[in-house]
């Protein structure tokens, strides 16, 4: 049995929702005012349309409260995806609350970028699949995610390496055919007519152009996974281990749950390991695979901590709390 504490700040997660907002607040108000954290350079992984609303994000407090509400907006598509589909069979807040923490460790989740606006998309596209879980009209369904992946593109490039993973998520809601694929593909392609029109119109056809072609010059002459320091390792190594725990504790007690959350979950896991593979194979900006990792990963580990009764579990809760923490402190009072 899990003690009251526990019950009230973790299962519940009220309490750590608090403290997860008032961390995501406490961090960038230091970015305001930290000298080190500067508006990163613009990628090919970034879309056409990011370019336009770029400048506006040139100024770094209002970089900063754009990436807060981003966060908010986040946390928010979490919980109500969560409490949509129960992926947590019972209610709870830690989703939300995970993810608040988990985009306030690192100054590059600071400022605002396209990787933000992607986030938000995917879980838009997230809500729509789940939805359609066994639709016998699985077209209408497939269009919408397209139409949404299609939008993310133009600000974040870099959902393209996604798309065949999207397509496995068809195949494991159940919806995925002939009609539905190209009802997918539809909806990709006329977003793409549209914004090529209003480009063309708008003689600034090289803008459109922009990300295709830089995607083209750009030449993946080494593996990702050498650059990273042995502090990165270390928390990416955390993080993968506490992933490895849900899958086998999902895999031990997957008969207490529904059908078709057992295949959310494992459809969530794989996206998480794939994304964790381009993130330390594919040459483009991390923060966007990242990102994906994040969103992914707050519901897995909430599904994990909230319903397990195991002890160690618990433990390894306040363990990761402590850890996490710990590069808080690190990235924004010792750096």
């Amino acid at each position: 049995m899990a003690s009251l504490f526990y019950k009230r700040t973790v299962i519940e997660g009220k309490g750590l929702l608090f403290f997860s907002a008032l961390v995501a607040v406490l961090t960038r108000l230091q970015a305001c005012f930290s000298t080190q954290i500067h508006i990163p350079l613009s990628g090919f992984s970034e879309g056409c349309l990011w370019y336009i609303v770029a400048p506006i994000f040139a100024n770094k407090y209002i970089s900063v409260a754009s990436s807060f509400l981003s966060i908010i907006i986040i946390a928010f598509l979490l919980s109500y995806i969560n409490a949509k589909h129960m992926i947590i069979r019972q209610k709870s807040f830690l989703p939300a609350a995970i993810s608040l923490l988990l985009f306030s460790i690192h100054p590059s989740f600071m400022l605002m970028g396209a990787h933000y606006i992607g986030v938000i998309f995917v879980l838009l596209a997230f809500s729509i699949l789940f939805t359609s879980y066994h639709e016998t009209k699985g077209q209408i369904a497939s269009v919408k995610i397209g139409f949404l992946l299609a939008i993310c593109s133009l600000f974040f490039f870099n959902i393209f390496l996604y798309v065949l993973i999207f397509i496995i998520g068809m195949l494991y809601v159940r919806i995925l055919s002939f009609k539905s694929l190209l009802a997918f593909f539809l909806g990709f392609a006329l977003t793409y007519i549209i914004a090529f029109t209003c480009y063309f119109f708008s003689g600034n056809l090289g803008a459109f152009a922009h990300p295709f072609i830089s995607c083209v010059k750009t030449t993946i002459n080494f593996l990702p996974l050498f650059s990273y320091s042995l502090t990165d390792w270390i928390q990416f190594g955390f993080g993968f281990f506490v992933m490895m725990v849900f899958i086998i504790n999902s895999y031990m007690n997957s008969f207490k749950d529904k059908i078709k959350i057992r295949e959310f979950l494992q459809y969530l896991s794989m996206f998480c390991i794939y994304s964790i593979l381009l993130m330390l194979l594919i040459n483009i900006n991390p923060a966007e695979n990242i990102s994906l990792i994040l969103i992914t990963a707050s519901i897995l580990y909430a599904h994990l901590f909230v319903l397990s009764d195991r002890k160690g579990i618990h433990f390894l809760f306040y363990v990761s709390i402590i850890f996490y923490l710990f590069f808080v402190v690190k990235n924004f009072i010792f750096n």
